[in-house]
């Protein structure tokens, strides 16, 4: 696996877990933002 292949890898684990997120968090009153 190239640096490339993981960094593309990365991000599009990062763009469904923002998708995920964005989703859910209607349901939510408070959001608690922690460092990754």
């Amino acid at each position: 696996m190239s640096a490339e292949d993981l960094e593309k890898y990365e991000t599009e684990m990062e763009l469904s877990l923002y998708r995920e997120y964005r989703d859910i968090v209607s349901q939510f009153t408070y959001v608690v933002e922690t460092e990754r």
